[in-house]
């Protein structure tokens, strides 16, 4: 099996495990009922930049993170951008934080979970 192109250092099926994680959340929180479909635009956007500021705080909080993914999945269902520019420091303070928890993994772990990813996608597809 050929692997495609990745970014930098990480392999292409890195990028098509994130995009997996990224659908699975928006059919997750579709199913849940959409709880913020009745926001505008604006008070979306603003509500995801506050949820991204106490996740950047509170890095470990599952329940704020939950809130800012489903925020961001009802933009990503109304094809509105995510006002990444308003969140940089919080986004990088997060990474960071995500980045320092990682260190113990390994690249092979890693690349497991990305191939049983796959393979339940594989087999989902076939029935």
């Amino acid at each position: 099996m050929m692997r495609k192109k990745g970014i930098g250092t990480l392999p292409g099926d890195f990028w098509s495990f994130v995009a997996e994680g990224r659908m699975e959340r928006v059919r997750r929180y579709s199913e849940e009922g959409r709880q913020f479909k009745s926001l505008s635009g604006a008070d979306l956007r603003s509500q995801w930049i506050s949820a991204w500021r106490k996740r950047a705080a509170n890095p470990t909080n599952l329940v704020i993170g939950k809130l800012a993914d489903d925020l961001k999945a009802e933009m990503e269902i109304r094809k509105i951008a995510p006002p990444h520019d308003e969140v940089k420091a919080e986004v990088e303070a997060f990474i960071a934080h995500v980045r320092r928890g990682m260190k113990h993994l390994r690249t092979e772990d890693l690349l497991a979970d990305i191939e049983a990813v796959k393979a339940k996608r594989d087999s989902s597809a076939k029935n």
